[in-house]
This record gives C-alpha cells, structure tokens and sequence, in this order.
C-alpha cells in the first residue's frame, strides 16, 4: 500500500486501525512527514476473505483526505544479491541524484532505500548534499567499478559503503 495525505495526527493510527479491524497483519513500513505531506509504502497481509471488506474501507479513506493505492506482492525474489549501504556527501548542485542513479542502473543495482538532506558545511557553510542509499548489488557486480565510476562524475563526490 501507498499512502499520502496531508500530515496530522491519527493518520497511522487510523491505517493500523483498518488493518487489525481485518484481521490483518502490518509487515513493513517506511513513513515519514515531508512539506506538509505524509506518505508512507507498506506491506501488509489480509486473509483472502477479509479482501473485498478490506478494499471497500480503504476506498472510504478518500472521504478523510487519504489516498491510498493498493498493489498485489507477487514478487518472490531476485536473483542472489548484496545488500549495500552506501552514503555520499558532495556539494549541492542540480542533477547530482540523477547522476549518481544512473552509475547505479548501469551496475544493475536496485535502489530499496534513497534518503537525502541538505546540510551546511561546518566551515564554510556551504549547502552540502547528504544522500543515503541502500541497495542490493548483483552478486556479479563489480563494487570497486561503482565506486570508480560514481567518483568519475564531474562533482567532487565523496563516498562510502559499508
């Protein structure tokens, strides 16, 4: 599930709500408040046969201001991977995520998380971005070349995996 609403109080809580109230189970999430918007992805299970209840209620949360988009999971796995975390500092300058996803597609890496936040350099009070990534790597994949290539950008990079 996708869900995006103006942010207030209770919007968790009435999502959580729906999803017991089924019989559901809440897996995983990633939410967060950002320009006065919540949105949040998560994975949850409901029973087959609390399905069609399940999807009527959510279609009722557009009445409150909450979209919600529902996808099936039927993903069963990639081929074997690496998990990769991988945290970059340069100067901000426009076009920086784009560059530095595009090294990425071209090592067949696939993003599972991307945060990113100005910061102000201490001494000189530069606007730096921060941006942290973590992604699995194909066991194939040449990790020292990622690096290599990401350095390559025309922006001064600094980069670190773990």
């Amino acid at each position: 599930m996708t869900v995006i609403a103006p942010d207030r109080p209770g919007l968790v809580e009435r999502i959580a709500s729906l999803v017991a109230h089924h019989g559901g189970n809440w897996e995983e999430s990633r939410m967060c408040h950002l320009g006065g918007q919540f949105a949040g992805i998560l994975k949850v299970q409901i029973d087959n046969e609390n399905q069609n209840a399940f999807l009527k209620e959510i279609d009722e949360l557009e009445k409150e201001g909450i979209r919600v988009h529902i996808t099936e999971d039927d993903h069963f796995g990639l081929p074997e991977e690496d998990l990769v975390r991988m945290r970059v500092m340069t100067q901000d300058d426009k076009g920086i995520i784009r560059e530095i996803s595009r090294v990425l597609v071209k090592h067949q890496a696939n993003v599972e998380e991307l945060h990113t936040e100005l910061q102000n350099e201490p001494m000189s009070g530069m606007a730096m971005l921060v941006c942290q990534v973590q992604f699995k790597l194909p066991k194939s994949g040449d990790l020292r070349q990622l690096h290599d290539d990401l350095e390559g950008l025309s922006f001064d990079l600094m980069v670190d995996f773990n």
